[in-house]
């Protein structure tokens, strides 16, 4: 919308809405009321950077109040404008224009109506015909400038900015619009004549400085446009734009602490709420992998924008990526006070309630989102998860069949159907996991993952070599893939096969997860098999410690090396810990029985009588894992 407050003519009404109603309670008086005098038309300005082409006289600005015709199509349009119905606003001002052909406000709503709808010729074409008529208006010299960049018509739109520039030369703001047109067409000569010109006029101002440094790093001399800009933080340390462009181009030199130092004294000197240098910061770093800055970053902007729900949901993705998920929790759970019905949100937290091991909070929320959207995939696929955790086999069965039934409208997603195959694997369904697996390769034949649990399934139904033959490929498409790494060297040294190979493959998957429990007792084991029975102990300890939840197996592993290395008391201790963990290993009873250790159907006395001798709880069993675990 184009705005006019010349003279007597008839203004578009600005402010709220209830201005705006009493625009239209005024109507009907105003078709009635007596004509205002005409404003004389505004003299030319005596500078203009070219001598002008000679103009018409700029026509009478007859008051639309003294037409109450046009008056009425005015305001009927104008109302048809607000309510964004604006072809028939459109159609409203045509016919306003029939009963006054030369009311600017007429002719100027009409072109911005035609660019509302799309019609970029109609709109220059009406704006030509208003300013023909009105040569000397500013709102409309700046209209029609801008719709001659929107076609990249330089040309066109250099003549325009040169009238307005002429209708008052002291407006600077003409000359940098028309230095950046030169910039985007790559003029960089008349854009730094045109900031010289408001150097001149305007010596003590950062802008020609700020805005030579922008045509100088479009040239590509970046140490200049420096320069450039470092004056213009001189002349105004309140003005920002400098320092952005500056630290921009610091970054792009690869120097990312200055940049960052250009980005902390914005926030620091120049505006605090610079949501731009905010931005930066936190991206930066993260780059340089700095959380705790991020997340001061984050709280900074919350303590002026507490409901920024952006903001909210970043810190609380950065929070989870640091194990703090229960402050993750909470903050998504503030997005929520916000937003109830937020469903990314709420999958989120349902996410969260899992790495919480809340898995009671995390079906209802998940639950709660396919109420919302039934469906919803990701709510069916973590709610699947969920129930097989809390031991809902029958919960865990209905979220599988659900998604396979996704599955079978959307056959293209793979990961519809890996979850598929993750289901049957977990109900002991291998044959019906490798055929959903195999559909998966027949529609994406590279997918690492489908390869993987593939080779998971053909290990459960005990098809060794199709299991090393997936693995294999997967390594080789891969080398970083630890599970991969991990899963088949834990094969090979479980069978006593190619044990300095299996070495090999579980160390490389340590090198990417040294931390990792599961593995560090794959690399136990193989050293258990090669008869390393010292090193196996120790590496077994440091799994145990590091394992993200007690596991009979880590615990039946102890035992065996504790008995490899003579300690008979210590290997009874750590199987029962793992038949209490595991009641029905029936392999590890036998084994149990067969060294002296009593009779394990009576695990539960013996517990009772160990409680007895040490008051020191035993380990509490845990659920399972939410993935098949390795073998």
């Amino acid at each position: 919308m184009i705005f006019h407050t010349t003279g007597a003519a008839v203004s578009r009404p600005r402010g709220g809405t209830l201005r705006r109603a009493l625009v239209a309670v005024l109507a009907v008086a105003a078709l009635t009321a007596a004509g205002c005098a005409a404003a004389p038309p505004a003299a030319m300005p005596d500078f203009a950077l070219e001598a002008p082409a000679p103009k018409p006289a700029p026509a009478r600005q007859v008051p639309l109040e003294a037409n109450p015709r046009a008056y009425y199509h005015f305001l009927k349009g104008y109302q048809l404008e607000l309510s964004h119905e604006f072809d028939k606003a459109l159609a409203e001002y045509l016919a306003g224009l029939e009963y006054a052909p030369d009311s600017l406000a007429l002719l100027s709503g009409t072109a911005d109506l035609y660019l509302r709808n799309g019609d970029v010729e109609k709109a220059t074409q009406t704006a030509e015909e208003a300013l023909a008529r009105f040569p000397s208006d500013p709102d409309l010299l700046r209209f029609l400038s801008q719709l001659y960049l929107r076609q990249d018509d330089l040309d066109a739109a250099e003549r325009i900015y040169r009238r307005l520039i002429g209708v008052d030369p002291e407006d600077i703001k003409p000359y940098y619009l028309l230095a950046l047109a030169y910039i985007r067409a790559e003029r960089y000569d008349d854009a730094k004549a045109l900031v010289a010109e408001t150097r001149r006029r305007r010596p003590e101002s950062p802008l020609p400085d700020y805005y030579l440094g922008r045509i100088l790093r479009e040239e590509g001399n970046d140490r200049a446009a420096l320069r450039a800009f470092r004056k213009a933080i001189d002349k105004d340390p309140g003005f920002e734009a400098p320092y952005l462009d500056s630290a921009d181009l610091l970054e792009r030199a690869g120097r990312a602490d200055k940049a960052r130092a250009m980005y902390e004294r914005v926030v620091r000197d120049v505006d605090s709420r610079s949501g731009i240098a905010r931005d930066q910061l936190i991206r930066l770093y993260l780059k340089a992998g700095d959380l705790e800055k991020v997340l001061a970053q984050f709280d900074a902007i919350l303590e002026y924008n507490p409901q920024n729900v952006s903001v909210l949901f970043r810190k609380a993705v950065v929070l989870s990526e640091q194990d703090r998920v229960e402050e993750a929790i909470d903050t998504v759970q503030r997005i929520l006070t916000l937003l109830p019905a937020d469903v990314r949100s709420m999958a989120f937290l349902g996410v969260l309630y899992e790495q919480a091991e809340r898995y009671e909070e995390a079906r209802a929320i998940f639950q709660r989102i396919l109420e919302l959207e039934p469906d919803h995939e990701q709510a069916q696929i973590h709610l699947g998860y969920v129930a097989d955790q809390l031991g809902d086999e029958e919960g865990r069965d209905r979220a599988v069949e659900a998604v396979r039934a996704l599955s079978e409208r959307h056959p293209e997603d793979v990961s519809l159907r890996l979850y598929v195959a993750w289901g049957d694997a977990q109900a002991g369904r291998y044959e019906d996991a490798v055929d959903v697996l195999k559909g998966a390769l027949d529609v994406d034949p590279d997918n690492v993952e489908a390869h993987f649990s593939l080779g998971a399934a053909y290990y459960e139904l005990k098809r060794f070599d199709d299991m090393v033959g997936e693995m294999r490929w997967v390594v080789e498409r891969n080398p970083r893939h630890a599970d991969a790494l991990n899963f088949l060297g834990y094969s090979y040294a479980e069978r006593g096969e190619n044990l300095k190979e299996a070495v090999d493959l579980i160390r490389r998957a340590l090198d990417i997860q040294p931390d990792n429990g599961f593995f560090l007792d794959s690399l136990a084991w193989a050293y258990h098999m090669q008869g390393r029975a010292k090193n196996a102990l120790k590496v077994q300890i440091k799994a145990i410690e590091n394992a993200p939840r007690q596991d009979p197996v880590l615990f039946d592993h102890l035992g065996s090396m504790y008995l490899a290395v003579g300690k008979k008391a210590e290997a009874r201790e750590a199987w029962i810990d793992a038949l209490e963990l595991d009641p029905d290993a029936e392999d590890l009873k036998d084994r149990f029985k067969k060294e002296g250790f009593g009779d394990p159907d009576a695990i539960e006395r013996i517990l009772k009588a160990r409680e007895m001798a040490d008051p020191a709880p035993a380990p509490a069993a845990s659920a399972p894992a939410p993935v098949p675990p390795a073998p």
